[in-house]
């Protein structure tokens, strides 16, 4: 397999021009000359790959290519979303085309799944434009708002058969109550705001270490030994934030935007995997 691997890489295509502006768009982000999150680094980064020419045979040897892995339990999560027909949609500030090879590549791209991320305009073989709106970590909430998620469904209908919405394709909706969400960032937590659903449970990835678990307490909480459905629902008056570390203000941060928080760089989907199973336990049971 190493062997395998070795040679694919070998026979990736190399332009020397196109990793030469990236690198001069990552340098001026940490010297600081260009602010993280602001629109111009998605403008810069896409004007390079018209510049460039790159096309759809470039990005399926860079993904054939990449070293790229799901966090554990992905597969796990996204399989269960399939088997239920349950509608999920990935919202990125990245490529549509990357991430359908992507999930192409690992035999993930189910019907179920709709992207919302960065649309290329392609040419005859290479990238000529991008479709309006620009996906950047900001602005998700006001890009699914723009694409209908805070009416009354989600949209199904793709660019292909799972591309994105926002390639203006007249989506259908679907009706829908509860929402579920997973991101790594305060950003993702927001996508919240432009989705209509009567209930929400937001899951946070946080990608530092913490000495003990990160979670949100009930002054008088006494479910302890309770479902983990059942302790979602009890309502709160007052809570507090169980911190591992005092004045630790990005944990502070990310429990003020996450129902639960997940600490660590090497954190899996098994919490929300156990929900799924208590799901289907209470379905069975009803």
């Amino acid at each position: 397999k190493t062997g395998e691997n070795d040679e694919k890489k070998t026979n990736c295509r190399y332009n020397a021009t196109f990793h030469s502006d990236i690198s001069s768009i990552w340098a001026d982000m940490k010297t600081g000359r260009l602010p993280p999150g602001q629109r111009e680094w998605w403008d810069r980064f896409h004007d390079s790959m018209i510049r460039n020419k790159v096309t759809k045979q470039d990005i399926k040897d860079s993904v054939d290519c990449s070293n790229t892995i799901l966090r554990p339990g992905a597969v796990e999560v996204l399989d269960w979303l399939r088997r239920f027909n349950v509608p999920t949609t990935i919202v990125s500030a990245g490529i549509t085309f990357i991430i359908t090879e992507f999930l192409e590549k690992h035999d993930l791209l189910y019907d179920n799944i709709k992207i919302v991320a960065n649309v290329p305009i392609w040419g005859k073989d290479d990238v000529t434009g991008w479709k309006e709106p620009l996906v950047i970590s900001r602005n998700k909430a006001q890009v699914l708002k723009y694409l209908g998620f805070d009416n009354d469904g989600v949209a199904l209908e793709t660019e292909n058969s799972n591309s994105a919405t926002n390639g203006h394709e007249n989506p259908s909706f679907v009706p829908k109550s509860n929402v579920i969400l997973a991101g790594n960032s305060i950003g993702d937590s927001k996508c919240l705001g432009g989705v209509n659903c009567k209930q929400s449970l937001a899951f946070g990835f946080l990608h530092i270490d913490i000495e003990t678990k990160a979670f949100r307490v009930d002054e008088e909480d006494d479910t302890n030994e309770l479902p983990l459905m059942e302790k979602m629902s009890s309502s709160s008056t007052a809570c507090e934030f169980a911190l591992s570390k005092e004045g630790n203000k990005e944990l502070e941060n990310f429990l003020q935007h996450y129902d639960v928080v997940s600490c660590g760089h090497g954190m899996d989907f098994q919490y929300i995997l156990n929900l799924f199973e208590e799901m289907e336990m209470n379905e069975r049971a009803t």
